[in-house]
């Protein structure tokens, strides 16, 4: 089966062509009309879409004219237990990547650290495949934009590719204390959630995954496309159960 996995943002659309479970080509920021043109060029059997961001039923009724279309959404069938305690609240994406982690481990108990806006931490467990939860902390920029909106003198600091571990200027003080906090933070979850599920992969995602993936000790296989084959997953279950 040929198929089209799309992941809306808040602006821009991310799209990834699979021939079965074989991500074979991706696309970033894209708009809707190109999108549209993106998926009239490839004719995919199917087309599944997750969407955050505004409203795209004109787009889905173009899309339906093209091909068969899945929206994800919290009454979507899942290829895994949920046992979330408030699925509805649950962001889409982050299911999603736990999935995608699940399509390239499906033997380990996994964690997913997406390192976007907020960072999340997500825990699947398997034999049976269960997502059981995990945390939501505060992204690099944000913790840089907090400190300069939320004080009167500190300035907005922005992340360079050798972050000092301390600093002797305020600039350089408060990049080491973020980026510093940060890495911590993600090394000792996975340090207490090993010790909570016993032994985990971690598996890094997320528009900040490229800056962390060789600054954590040890080093974090990343991946950029989980929640694209995520979708894939969930839509190749649909079809085989429905």
């Amino acid at each position: 089966m040929k198929s089209i996995s799309i992941d809306f943002g808040n602006t821009f659309g991310k799209v990834g062509l699979f021939d079965g479970d074989v991500l074979v080509d991706v696309k970033s920021r894209l708009d809707d009309q190109t999108i549209l043109n993106y998926i009239i060029e490839k004719q995919p059997d199917w087309v599944v879409v997750s969407n955050v961001g505004k409203d795209k039923t004109v787009l889905y009724e173009s899309i339906q004219s093209k091909a068969a279309l899945l929206v994800f959404n919290h009454q979507t069938p899942l290829p895994i237990q949920n046992l979330y305690g408030s699925p509805e609240t649950l962001g889409l994406d982050r299911l999603a990547a736990v999935i995608g982690a699940q399509q390239l481990f499906p033997s380990e108990n996994l964690i997913v650290i997406d390192a976007g806006t907020c960072i999340t931490f997500d825990v699947l467990l398997h034999s049976p495949s269960r997502y059981v939860g995990g945390a939501i902390s505060p992204g690099l920029n944000m913790r840089f934009k907090a400190l300069h909106e939320f004080t009167a003198r500190l300035p907005l600091v922005t992340v360079s590719d050798e972050s000092p571990i301390w600093g002797n200027t305020t600039q350089s003080c408060i990049e080491a204390g973020v980026v510093t906090g940060l890495r911590a933070e993600i090394e000792g979850t996975i340090d207490k959630y090993s010790e909570e599920f016993g032994k985990l992969k971690p598996i890094l995602c997320g528009g900040d995954a490229e800056f962390f993936e060789y600054k954590l000790n040890p080093p974090i296989f990343a991946d950029y496309n989980l929640v694209l084959r995520g979708l894939n997953a969930i839509l190749q279950d649909y079809v085989e159960t429905t």
